[in-house]
């Protein structure tokens, strides 16, 4: 539970922060149809004239109402904290005694509020920004910091190396290559996970989860045997024991972390700084991976296990289906 949300500080744009002062709280939601925005998404206004798309390369629906639900506009006091929302901008303003005051209700605001408007509409509800101000201070509650990576790359490299894609398809399609496949497509669903959230870590366990399939796809065996058909696998490959034990990493913190499995308890701040550290760099980690792979699979170097599929007809996995 928020066991891979990046760490957050509260930037000061002007003066200090002195306690207990009067907080007035900014959360910026990002533009949604809920609050009136006129966006697409999955809400219709009643007496509307609502437009309905369907994409037919993607399969989603989207929905627009002409015109809009008005503007969102509700006051309550929630525990002596006076919110208004007002379109999609909610204020808050309280008498904070002291800074665990304000750093608790900052993030019961950004990361509980929109958990709770979960419950209430279809459309997820994602905050853009969070700010404030006590009348002698003014700051922002930001990520205190993430790492970031460039592939350099000119017009020659980029063009070999889809080139190298359009001939990896014939090998990636050949039903014996099937666990390689396999890791590829989980490798793609974690790098997407990361790519398209709000922030690099919002679907970080997801992530985790795909790469820990991409390691058991790859180098198959008894469940509480996983580790040890890992770590021989990618000996087979060249990886040395350092490099080696980053793989296996993953597969710890996917066991013992908030990711395949419930794990309540948050992280101190230096322990997800150092998780985050590990994230960040991982995905290139299994990007290299899977080169090193396909190209030993094309050359006859490496051969993964044969997949032999196990459905029959009627079995078990036939009979959960058909009782949804």
């Amino acid at each position: 539970m928020l066991t891979y949300q990046e760490n957050r500080v509260l930037f000061m744009e002007s003066g200090q922060l002195t306690f207990p002062c009067r907080v007035r709280l900014s959360l910026q939601f990002a533009p949604n149809a809920v609050f009136g925005d006129t966006v697409p998404g999955s809400m219709v206004a009643k007496d509307s004239n609502a437009r309905i798309s369907w994409n037919a390369n993607t399969g989603r629906s989207t929905s627009e109402s002409n015109p809009p639900l008005p503007p969102s506009e509700v006051e309550a006091d929630v525990g002596g904290v006076v919110l208004s929302l007002k379109g999609h901008t909610l204020t808050a303003d309280w008498d904070c005694q002291t800074r665990d005051d304000l750093v608790g209700t900052l993030g019961a605001l950004h990361f509980i509020l929109p958990l709770s408007f979960g419950m209430e509409f279809q459309d997820p509800v994602v905050v853009a920004t969070t700010s404030g101000s006590t009348g002698q201070a003014q700051f922002v509650w930001q990520v205190a910091q993430t790492g970031s990576g460039v592939e350099i790359i000119d017009r020659d490299e980029r063009n070999a190396r889809c080139l190298r894609a359009f001939e990896r398809v014939p090998m990636l399609s050949d039903p014996s290559n099937a666990r390689v496949l396999a890791a590829v497509a989980y490798f793609q669903q974690a790098a997407r996970l990361v790519a398209v959230g709000s922030g690099p870590s919002e679907f970080a366990a997801e992530a985790v989860v795909n790469l820990g399939k991409v390691i058991e796809a790859l180098f198959p065996e008894r469940p509480d045997r996983t580790r040890e058909a890992a770590r021989a696998g990618l000996a087979q490959l060249g990886y040395e024991s350092g490099e080696v034990k980053k793989f296996i990493s993953c597969l710890v913190v996917r066991s013992s972390l908030d990711a395949a499995h419930v794990r309540m308890a948050t992280l101190a701040a230096d322990e997800r700084q150092k998780l985050q550290v590990f994230l960040e760099g991982i995905l290139q980690d299994f990007r290299n991976l899977m080169t090193r792979i396909v190209d030993g699979v094309v050359a006859g170097t490496f051969v993964t296990p044969m997949y032999v599929p196990d459905r029959t007809d009627g079995d078990d996995l036939s009979q959960i289906i058909n009782r949804l």
